[in-house]
């Protein structure tokens, strides 16, 4: 695991939290793109609650793929973290695909 060079990582129960601010914060950029390690929960439900609250003219786009995708078509990745290996990280995944899941219900 590790980042994208240039993405800013939030994690998806911060962001849903605090939505406003961060629809201040990006309000002046023509897209946010949304990715968590494969896109295919977490990054979605998150990018279509900020969908709700951003400029109407403001492209919100969700990264094919995810992290994994990322790393699959070999493109760069920062800050590696060697510590757990890729099912340690999916199991991670999977505990916080489940708790924003909890949170989006209530």
């Amino acid at each position: 695991a590790g980042t994208i060079a240039g993405a800013r990582p939030i994690p998806d129960l911060e962001f849903l939290k605090d939505m406003e601010a961060w629809c201040a914060e990006f309000k002046g950029k023509p897209m946010v793109a949304f990715l968590c390690q494969y896109s295919a929960h977490r990054a979605p439900t998150v990018a279509n609650h900020y969908r709700k609250t951003c400029p109407p003219t403001q492209r919100v786009v969700v990264m094919e793929g995810g992290f994994r995708g990322w790393e699959a078509h070999k493109l760069p990745v920062a800050n590696q973290s060697p510590q757990l290996s890729q099912a340690a990280y999916d199991n991670i995944a999977l505990k916080m695909g489940g708790e924003l899941l909890s949170l989006s219900q209530v």
